[in-house]
């Protein structure tokens, strides 16, 4: 996947092993990751067992969804290997939602609902 180049964003390095995103945790920023691999896991609650949900590489976003939702992680991410991601502010993003057109906004949002709604099935279910 090609990586944008986002000169005027900051490069945040997160070694192996590092935790990038902790569920249950309120977004600072979303990340694009320039390079690396990250693990994107869901725990269960006290068991120590993780599900891996996907593997993720340059060109993709991570911690995004709950940046524009403005709400808490749900899933953790850990740097499977060295990683380099450009640190997207909500700010940045807020600014290019509200350039978007009303139709795109609207589009975003309701995706957001929509997946945030399904995680919500999904979790009464597993309980």
């Amino acid at each position: 996947m090609t990586v944008p180049v986002l000169s005027d964003h900051e490069i945040k390095v997160f070694k192996k092993g590092s935790q990038i995103i902790r569920a249950g945790e309120m977004p600072a920023a979303a990340y694009l990751i320039k390079d690396g691999v990250v693990e994107v896991y869901k725990k269960v609650p006290g068991s120590g067992v993780h599900h891996k949900i996907a593997n993720l590489g340059a060109g993709e976003l991570i911690g995004e969804m709950a940046l524009m939702a403005h709400k808490y992680h749900t899933l953790d991410v850990e740097a499977v290997t060295d990683a380099e991601v450009y640190v997207i502010s909500r700010e940045y993003l807020d600014n290019m939602l509200t350039k978007s057109p009303p139709l795109m906004k609207l589009v975003v949002e309701t995706l957001l609902d929509r997946i945030y709604a399904y995680d919500r099935v999904l979790a009464e279910r597993a309980d």
